[in-house]
Formats: C-alpha cells, structure tokens, sequence
C-alpha cells in the first residue's frame, strides 16, 4: 500500500488544466503575492505540496495516511470524468450519485487547503507567545492555563512548544475538516450545478486556495464556486436561485438533475473573470496559478482599475440581466418571484 509522503494540497490532476505539457510533464506559472514576483514554468508535482500534511504521526504505521489516501483514491481518482462532464456541452443529465461525486469533490478542496491551518496556528502562536511573555511576572512556576489545560513551559522554549502545538493543531483541523467535508456535502446534496463558460477573450486563473464562496460556507443560501480551467468555472447553487434563473427550456427535468449551463457574452464574461480572477488573488495564501499571460492580464487589470466605477458597472451590468430576466419570464408566463 502506498505511504505518500509530499502530499497534494491542491491535486496535479486539478492542476494540468491550467498548465502547459512538455513531454510527459505538466507546468504552470505561480505568482507569488507575498513577494510580488513571478514564479515560472513549476512542474505540478512540486506545486502546492507539503511533507505529511495530511498525516497522523501518533496512529500505527498502517493508519497514518489515511486521509492522504482517502483524498487520493476516492475524491481525486473521480476528477478526470468529472472534469470531463462538466466542461462538455452535450452532458446536461446527472444521476444523483455523479452529482455527489462532484459537489463532494469542490468541497473537499475548500477544507483541505493549508490557509486554514496556517491562519489558525498563526493567530494561536501570537496569542500564547504574549501570555508566555507574561509568564516570568505571574508563573514564577512557568505554567500557563489555556481552558482547562495547563501548559508547562518548565525545561522547554516557546519554539519547542510552538512546533508541537503546530502538529496538534494540523491534526486537529484536519480531521475536523474530514467530518465537515462530508457532512456538508450531503447538506447541500439538493443543490444545483451550474457551469459558466467565459468568451474566448477572457481567461481564467486559479490558485493554492481555489474554492471561493458568496457567503460562510455553511450559509445554505452560500454559492460555492471553482475554475475549473482558463474557460470555466461550476458553482454549486442553492436551489432557489438557479429554479429562479434558469431557462425554462427542460420543464420536465428538475434542475438538480441537469447540470445547468451559461454561456456568457463579452460583457457578462468580462464582469464575471474579473471579479473572479479578483478573488483568488484576495483568497489565495500565497501563490495565484495559470498560465503567465492569464497571470499579466489581471496584474495589468489591478493595477488600472477604478474600483468605484468597475463596481457602478457591475450594477448596471446586473440590472440590464434583471430587466432581461423579466422579460424572459413575462414571455413564458412565468410569475415573478
């Protein structure tokens, strides 16, 4: 049985759409935001990789990896027919376990990223390291309790406590992040998919933290929203709102059954990469990924931007979209909602 020890916190699988094959490898060009410099041509296999993050070092040898494995043999092993249904136009119908599969695979991706962990360690670090500052005035003893837990700092350093509570914490949240994943796919089990494909001026990019949200996560009205390459991007949508929006072209085929799909035009598309592409700079923990040119593109977009203006375009943009949609629905008889 395999034992990885670099381990895939955004899969290679998941990370070819967006890069160029040479050979037999794939490569893809990173920017680093914390530097503000480029990073080009990184094979996949070297992108988004930790040593044992994934692992549990305090469970028998056999049991360690288990979480590694699970993500690589069940929720990844799926993405190529995944990828495949949902970028091609002529799959429209989904059975009810193929729609698990992929909201299954868009919210493992959301937990299993390091943001979380390393946010939460950097926030727990600061925290104990001004109480363990105070200690030598209030803890002649050199305890610090944290709830119901003491801490003992006696023969040992905050760098040694902080490595240990780093492991403890990685653990923990990634095991709760496993019990999340699969109680909140099955929440949102009767929600719908929904496939935007861009015009072909407008491009996608991604990053090491992919999945972005209109809401907290486990908001049930929450759109949760993944690029799938420089083209597309699936949302798993509250019912209310696709059933709102969509084209009453299939009456007898509900829309969780379908997969629902939008063809943008030029404006839609550039409103939508842009805010988009905005995202996963804003989300990202460190590097945002695609191909350099995509990367230049947006760099380029920020740095012009006027923000107040591209913001009164979108809501004109959305208001154009609405008067459309009532036009639509009084067309077809539809009531309005």
């Amino acid at each position: 049985m395999s034992n990885p020890i670099r381990q895939h916190l955004v899969p290679r699988v998941y990370l070819k759409q967006f890069a160029l094959k040479e050979r037999k490898d794939w490569f893809i060009d990173a920017y680093d935001t914390k530097n503000n410099k480029f990073v080009p041509s990184l094979n996949i296999n070297n992108v988004c990789v930790n040593k044992e993050f994934y692992t549990f070092k305090k469970l028998p040898e056999e049991n360690k990896r288990f979480l590694e494995r699970f993500y690589g043999q069940t929720v990844e092993s799926d993405y190529p027919e995944i990828y495949q249904a949902l970028t091609n136009p002529k799959h429209i119908k989904i059975s009810d376990n193929f729609r698990f599969k992929i909201i299954s695979y868009i919210i493992s991706q959301y937990w299993r990223t390091s943001k979380l962990t390393n946010t939460f360690n950097s926030f727990w670090n600061s925290t104990m390291e001004h109480a363990y500052n105070l200690m030598e005035e209030y803890s002649p003893e050199r305890i610090i309790q944290s709830g119901n837990q003491l801490i003992s700092f006696e023969n040992r350093t905050f760098e040694d406590y902080k490595l240990d509570s780093d492991e403890q914490n990685r653990e923990m949240i990634n095991l709760n992040s496993y019990y999340r994943f699969k109680d909140l796919t099955l929440k949102r089990m009767n929600d719908s998919i929904m496939v935007s494909r861009m015009n072909s001026e407008h491009r996608l990019i991604t990053s090491d933290n992919p999945v972005g949200t209109s809401k907290n996560i486990y908001d049930p009205l929450s759109w949760i929203r993944l690029p799938l390459d420089s083209r597309h991007i699936v949302s798993v949508v509250p019912c209310a709102d696709i059933a709102s929006t969509d084209m009453p072209n299939k009456p007898n085929v509900h829309v969780n059954k379908i997969i629902t799909r939008v063809f943008l035009d030029k404006e839609s598309s550039y409103f939508e990469t842009t805010v988009f592409n905005y995202q996963q700079f804003g989300q990202c923990e460190k590097f945002v990924l695609g191909k350099k040119a995509d990367i230049d593109k947006v760099l380029a977009q920020r740095s012009m931007l006027d923000e107040k203006k591209f913001q009164q375009e979108c809501e004109q943009h959305v208001s154009r979209l609405q008067d459309g949609l009532r036009g639509l629905k009084k067309a077809y008889g539809i009531p309005e909602s």
